[in-house]
């Protein structure tokens, strides 16, 4: 069974789901009229989930396996979550939540704190005790694995090889009890362990993931409330600062790992687009950068999209994490607690990661969607309604550029300012071979591609020049292929967009003038969307113009 899916009867074909995911993984199939998920390209963070409005977006519910886990003759462990602490506030002490879910019929009931802590000094240790140069992203949140492991699989070597805090937990657990045929369920508000799970070895392996809505609707119909049980303690795995794992950086602080600004070397960042945009800098940036990430896909896992969240906002639900941490904190027993760390020292902790390919975006299609909803007003406001009728207008003006550079001999390519191609002309796709001119069949104009994977690391650094200092570089000499070429790069948008042209060595003064020309005509058919995508977006769209324009002014200078 698929982690989501879409429930086609309560979907109203909004569409705010494809336009929540941060990888395009929703489709929709024009016949059936119906959206669905794309496994390959789901990261499983749950954006859809949460916004989806009309609950259509549904996740594997895994209730009855519980049940029917909890009904056999084995006996079945559960292992709660550090967050317990900022969701089940409506129970008055932890003692009698425990107590609660061995009233489900658990027969023993853990922490995972320990295994954050264990976690944490490897990182410690890894990062700063016996850094060596090598630079990583923290491995603990699944949704970034899934995210490195799919979109950056030239980054899977710099996700740290360690086990999250959960499969530790698990694999502590198994070793305690590798005599004994046991169940074992984790307790989380995060929807990727449900996927986590099974990537690892058995020895490693939950039988069940419950979020925690699962896990009030089983207290509702056993009938399981507070006042019917007594107090109860974990039955193992309590640590120390671990407690403190789902704020963003809680992990850290339970490391002892320092985020000096001057003397630190990880830096820590949390919520999708943050998080997005820190793995692009890793990628792109790291030689200025200097840092380890420490990455947690929502705002931290106090927000998990497995979590109650209407109950209140972020920074309630972590002054509840840090004021239950204090309280238990309060009667710690360090002794006990190291002697709790030493007893584990040797289990191995090295987590396994691999590249996973991905099915390809159709975006053209993705943009008539969206005009679709538009035309048909569900679910969106004028506003919207509007801002999106401007983003399609750009998409034809992008299509109008497209078409006109392809006309052009000099090879083009435009470039973002996480070296993602914008565009590239069919030309410099020839030049560069066999290889780009497959790939521009699938992703025409190479759009999304990433500049470092057909183009040379020399030529590369002409274009990370301009986007840093905003200075031109002019008729640079390059070899593609074997074939020299001039290459000249210009600005567009300060630090954030980038051209190119490449023209053959043996040419004179030919292509720009021709290139000039195309813009112009770009700009002069396009003036009027230009304006109105202005007016409804506001100032910034009209530098649509400008950055046309922009071209032809550096293309003049360097005649």
């Amino acid at each position: 069974m698929s982690l989501l899916s879409v429930n086609h009867t309560t979907c109203t074909r909004c569409y705010a789901c494809m336009r929540m995911c941060p990888v395009n993984a929703i489709d929709y199939d024009k016949k059936t009229d119906a959206l669905t998920i794309i496994n390959e390209r789901c990261i499983a963070c749950g954006a859809c989930l949460t916004e989806c409005t009309e609950t259509a977006i549904l996740y594997q519910d895994s209730i009855e396996k519980v049940k029917r886990l909890l009904s056999e003759e084995r006996p079945v462990f559960i292992v709660c979550d550090t967050d317990i602490s900022a969701e089940f506030t409506d129970v008055s002490d932890y003692r009698k939540f425990v107590s609660m879910l061995k009233a489900l019929g658990f027969k023993k009931v853990f922490s995972a704190a320990l295994a954050v802590d264990l976690v944490a000094a490897h990182y410690k240790k890894l990062l700063s005790e016996e850094f060596k140069g090598k630079y990583y992203l923290s491995a603990n949140c699944p949704v970034v694995v899934n995210l490195v492991e799919k979109y950056y699989p030239h980054l899977v070597g710099n996700l740290a090889p360690i086990l999250s805090p959960d499969l530790l937990a698990a694999k502590m657990i198994r070793e305690q009890f590798k005599k004994v045929d046991i169940a074992l369920v984790y307790l989380t508000p995060c929807l990727a362990h449900k996927q986590e799970v099974h990537r690892d070895a058995v020895r490693s392996k939950y039988d069940a993931v419950l979020l925690f809505p699962e896990i009030r609707k089983l207290f509702v119909e056993k009938h399981i409330q507070e006042r019917q049980v007594e107090f109860s303690d974990f039955d193992g795995l309590e640590g120390q600062k671990g407690l403190l794992y789902p704020i963003g950086n809680g992990i850290l602080q339970a490391g002892d790992i320092s985020e000096s600004l001057l003397d630190g070397n990880i830096r820590s960042t949390n919520g999708m687009q943050n998080v997005m945009k820190a793995i692009g800098s890793f990628d792109m940036q790291n030689e200025i950068l200097h840092s380890h990430l420490n990455l947690f896909f929502c705002e931290g896992c106090v927000m998990g999209p497995g979590t109650m969240r209407d109950y209140s906002n972020k920074f309630v639900r972590s002054a509840n994490v840090v004021d239950y941490a204090k309280k238990r904190l309060a009667s710690f027993d360090e002794e006990e607690w190291i002697a709790n760390l030493d007893e584990w020292k040797d289990l191995d902790t090295q987590a396994l990661f691999s590249p996973k390919t991905v099915p390809t975006f159709d975006d053209l299609k993705y943009q008539l969607l969206i005009k679709k909803a538009d035309q048909k007003n569900i679910v969106l406001t004028d506003s919207q309604s509007q801002i999106d009728e401007a983003n399609y207008r750009v998409f034809q003006a992008k299509q109008s550029l497209s078409a006109i550079i392809n006309q052009i001999s000099a090879g083009i390519v435009i470039v973002d300012s996480e070296m993602k191609i914008v565009e590239a002309n069919n030309s410099l796709i020839a030049t560069i071979g066999e290889e780009a001119a497959v790939v521009s069949e699938v992703i025409p104009g190479l759009a999304g591609a990433n500049l470092e994977t057909i183009l040379d690391k020399t030529i590369i650094n002409f274009f990370d020049y301009t986007l840093r200092h905003n200075d031109h570089v002019d008729r640079k000499e390059v070899n593609i292929n074997g074939t020299p070429l001039f290459l000249s790069v210009f600005n567009i948008q300060e630090h954030k967009l980038v051209g190119g042209i490449f023209r053959q060595m043996l040419s004179q003064k030919i292509d720009t003038d021709e290139l000039v020309l195309a813009i112009q005509k770009t700009i002069d058919k396009n003036l009027t969307m230009v304006q109105e995508i202005g007016f409804i977006l506001g100032e910034s769209a009209t530098n649509t113009e400008k950055d046309l324009n922009q071209i032809i002014k550096t293309l003049k200078q360097e005649e």
